[in-house]
């Protein structure tokens, strides 16, 4: 009826903004923005959040975010964002959502991105989600 209308014009809609937004550009300014407001705890949840989405997600999105800068804000995010379990958790998840070349995972043991996860993984024990994120990642 009337809501699979709704719904084809709603992503209709979506399709043609995404495809009318540089989405490196986008994800880059993403990750400039998590570099300069460090102690905003939404601002780096939901930084990390989208740059996860568009990592997964979206066709080209994988392309779009480039791993080395979004796995540093992660491994910012987590440091910075130590006692907060939603930032660990979505950054976790980014994280998880990058490593999959042989080449990004070499740039993540460089830059000690699994001690993060294993000190979010200790510091968080009664958390399910960021255990579960944590051993995705590792």
């Amino acid at each position: 009826g009337a809501g699979k209308g709704a719904t084809v014009a709603r992503g209709t809609a979506q399709t043609r903004l995404m495809q009318a937004v540089d989405l490196q550009e986008f994800a880059n300014s993403i990750c400039e923005s998590l570099g300069e407001h460090l102690m905003s705890t939404l601002l780096q949840r939901d930084g990390c959040h989208v740059l996860h989405a568009l990592a997964e997600h979206s066709s080209d999105g994988s392309v779009a975010v480039q791993a080395t800068k979004a796995m540093h804000a992660a491994c910012r995010a987590m440091r910075e964002q130590s006692t907060s379990e939603s930032v660990n958790f979505r950054a976790l998840r980014l994280l998880w959502a990058l490593l999959k070349k042989p080449e990004d995972k070499e740039y993540a043991a460089e830059h000690h991105a699994l001690k993060y996860c294993a000190a979010a993984i200790k510091r968080f024990t009664k958390s399910l989600a960021v255990q579960s994120a944590g051993l995705a990642v590792v």
